[in-house]
């Protein structure tokens, strides 16, 4: 009799446990965006724990820096650059063909991570900049966490690594219609004033 309740006690503190865990954050996307200068990319890890300070570190193209800024959000990215299907992506299928767990640090698919609701709820962001890149697909590393609040979502692992794609939009500074409208109209302006002059 000890011996089944010991047994009914081990199971609830599992299953208590496993429940803690479930409700850890993960990070479920991953985006970029241009910082404002050619090849300086702005990588945002995103997941659904409210109060995930930064931490940790991403390592890519020869650089390893330090996540330094943490936000939160109502549900919404903190970037209107950041476009799912564009340079934002849910992590991979936590399952493919035959079963098998998908790759770890695989942020590619268009769809929410998950059927559950709460897990595809984007309320906390942390961001890190780094210059010198170019597009195309990256290998890249996480490391220096010390918990699983930004950890990958398919496999729950802290630290790991992956390969990310970086389009082009990320790595170049785009220049929006309107200023360069505004420069040409203001150039055609001046050219009319030049020639009122000259026939004065």
């Amino acid at each position: 009799m000890l011996n089944s309740k010991i047994k009914k006690l081990s199971l609830a503190a599992a299953l208590l446990l496993c429940a803690n865990f479930a409700t850890q954050a993960h990070t479920t996307v991953f985006g970029t965006v241009n910082a404002g200068v050619p090849g300086s990319v702005v990588f945002w890890m995103g997941g659904y724990h409210q109060n995930a300070g930064a931490e940790g570190s991403l390592s890519i193209g020869g650089s390893t820096v330090a996540f330094s800024s943490a936000v939160s959000t109502s549900n919404d990215v903190p970037d209107p650059e950041l476009v799912f299907g564009s340079n934002l992506f849910w992590a991979a299928t936590s399952t493919l063909e035959g079963g098998t767990a998908a790759s770890t640090g695989i942020f590619d698919s268009t769809t929410p991570v998950t059927s559950n609701a709460d897990n595809n709820q984007l309320l906390r962001w942390q961001s890190v900049l780094i210059s010198g890149l170019t597009a195309g697909a990256q290998d890249y590393t996480i490391s220096g966490m010390n918990g699983v609040n930004w950890a990958d979502y398919n496999t729950g692992s802290s630290n790991w690594t992956g390969s990310i794609y970086i389009p082009s939009s990320s790595v170049s500074v785009s220049v929006s219609a309107p200023p360069a409208l505004a420069l040409f109209g203001l150039g055609l302006v001046g050219l009319g004033l030049m020639r009122r002059k000259t026939r004065k």
